[in-house]
């Protein structure tokens, strides 16, 4: 559970009094943008913009579709790319409003887009005119490191 204002990579300490999100502050958010990659931190942060935040404002939750082009030699051997982008469209957005469901929200609407998540988020910003956009920490492989 995130309790803290500053999001949830930071420290899970209880608030005091004076730093919690004031009606004020709430008011004035509007719209948020909140990216997702699916990861435990991403969602996190989708959870913590869309309900503590600002839950009254506009959320869109963005999700980036980064799909590298087909090498020549697998082509005809591998579905299309142009396949392979719709599939993972649609499992995007399906996962997308599962959650929205699950949450209860109703002021949230859904963008899945082609590109580099940096751009995709910043470019679903712009065109919903966000006041704030919120990702969470970048998720970090498993394995060696």
């Amino acid at each position: 559970m995130i309790d803290d204002i500053h999001g949830p990579s930071l420290s899970r300490r209880p608030l005091r009094e004076e730093e919690k999100v004031s009606d004020r502050v709430k008011h004035t958010i509007d719209s948020i943008v909140a990216g997702t990659d699916f990861s435990m931190q991403s969602l996190d942060a989708v959870n913590w913009a869309c309900s503590k935040l600002a839950p009254e404002a506009q959320c869109t939750l963005v999700h980036a579709l980064e799909i590298p082009p087909q090498p020549r030699f697998l082509r005809g051997v591998l579905p299309s790319r142009d396949e392979v982008v719709e599939r993972e469209r649609n499992a995007a957005i399906e996962k997308l409003n599962k959650l929205v469901e699950e949450r209860g929200w109703s002021r949230v609407n859904i963008e899945v887009r082609e590109g580099r998540p940096d751009r995709v988020i910043a470019d679903v910003a712009k065109d919903v005119k966000a006041d704030r956009v919120v990702v969470g920490e970048h998720a970090r492989p498993r394995g060696l490191g």
